[in-house]
């Protein structure tokens, strides 16, 4: 890069970032053939009353669907629904259409040596309701199960997992998923620990050599 009247070399960082400026979010293009009646009644309700109560704003709930796409920047200035609009509010069947790859795999096994699951559930929701969902399925009490921990002179009753730091794990692997590979999240779920993987690799511009350098 240019400095003044000189050259120097650029560091990862630096570098990471022109890299990054060359490959737009895949989520923010326009979905050709959504429409307003592919988006799920359901997911849009949730939506609403999330806002409401984030942002304080109790006409959330009863803006026009248009209006509020377009504060979200989820639907473009000709009324071009993205395929964000589509993650976060489609219908399933329109996900199947548009993204089938966009899907969640949940696996359940009694022990870590197991070689086939005990129990498997997918999920192809938009993520308003699938994350509630997916937490309903994690929170029955064969796969989340109350321990009882020693902590004296008390003993506590607690489960194997709660529910925000699922949220959060799910809400990770959902966003951040690389929706250019065909590839499904998985879920692998024992008694006493859940592992989420999603697909994709690293960004353009980081390498095994530069991880723990360049911005996250």
């Amino acid at each position: 890069m240019r400095v003044g009247e000189s050259l120097r070399e650029m560091d990862d960082a630096e570098y990471f970032s022109v890299i990054s400026e060359q490959a737009p979010d895949f989520s923010s293009r326009v979905c050709k053939g959504l429409s307003m009646n592919d988006l799920d009644a359901e997911a849009i309700e949730n939506m609403r009353h999330l806002i409401a109560d984030k942002q304080k704003r109790p006409d959330a709930t009863t803006v026009p669907l248009n209006q509020l796409l377009r504060d979200l920047l989820l639907i473009d200035d000709d009324g071009n629904l993205k395929y964000v609009t589509l993650l976060l509010l489609g219908k399933s069947e329109a996900i199947n259409r548009y993204l089938p790859q966009a899907n969640v795999v949940i696996e359940y096994r009694n022990n870590h040596s197991q070689v086939r699951y005990s129990a498997r559930q997918e999920y192809r929701l938009p993520l308003f309701i699938a994350i509630e969902r997916i937490w309903e399925y994690i929170d029955q009490p064969a796969c989340n199960p109350l321990l009882h921990v020693n902590d004296l002179p008390r003993i506590l009753d607690c489960h194997a997992f709660n529910k925000e730091t699922i949220r959060e794990a799910l809400i990770n692997a959902m966003i951040h998923r690389s929706l250019q590979m065909g590839s499904d999240i998985f879920i692998h779920l024992y008694p006493d620990m859940v592992e989420i993987s999603n697909p994709g690799g690293f960004p353009y511009g980081v390498n095994i050599g530069n991880i723990l350098t360049v911005n996250s």
